[in-house]
């Protein structure tokens, strides 16, 4: 499970059973070394078919990009707009994943390499934490959701259907947002 003290662009919600689908957000904790966000760049997992549907994000403009004209396959997508250095974003995600075979292994790992761009700098999010040659204090990983059989674990969620980890995020935005407009006296 994604932790919650988010410091990487990840997911959410990481963990799906084959043949089934998920709902998740792709978490933006902060900008790029005190930069201001003005785009993500997603690159779909070519390991693994998924269905995906990135949802659109308020103030922001969405692009997705096919494989092909059939405009099934989508081969990477981009949200545009702005989100200040020390703000946080959620980004929707629906993926749906095929019946994959887990018959030799216990999980499959699907990578979403993913380019953060910043007003004054960008963060590659697209190193896979398993490769030999990953190293933890210059690679940044790419947001990972694993496919398993495993018992999910739960992630405490409100009335409305919102994780706990969502509230909080959007919580923090808030806060954040309200607390620019308010002048002390």
């Amino acid at each position: 499970m994604a932790s919650q003290a988010l410091a990487h662009v990840e997911f959410t919600n990481d963990t799906v059973k084959p043949n089934s689908s998920l709902n998740t957000f792709l978490a933006v904790p902060h900008g790029c070394s005190g930069s201001d966000t003005i785009s993500l760049n997603v690159t779909a997992p070519t390991s693994v078919q998924l269905g995906l549907v990135p949802q659109q994000v308020q103030n922001w403009t969405l692009t997705v990009n096919y494989a092909d004209a059939s405009n099934k396959t989508v081969k990477d997508f981009c949200w545009t707009g702005y989100l200040a250095h020390d703000g946080k974003q959620l980004f929707g995600l629906d993926v749906t994943v095929p019946n994959v075979d887990l018959s030799k292994t216990p999980n499959v790992t699907v990578l979403f390499p993913t380019v953060q761009t910043c007003l004054n700098a960008t963060s590659n999010w697209t190193s896979d934490p398993s490769s030999p040659s990953y190293n933890a204090s210059v690679n940044k990983p790419a947001p990972a959701l694993v496919i398993t059989n495993a018992q999910e674990t739960t992630t405490p969620v409100t009335s409305d259907g919102v994780s706990v980890t969502q509230l909080s995020m959007m919580a923090v935005a808030m806060v954040t947002l309200l607390s620019s407009h308010l002048v002390l006296a």
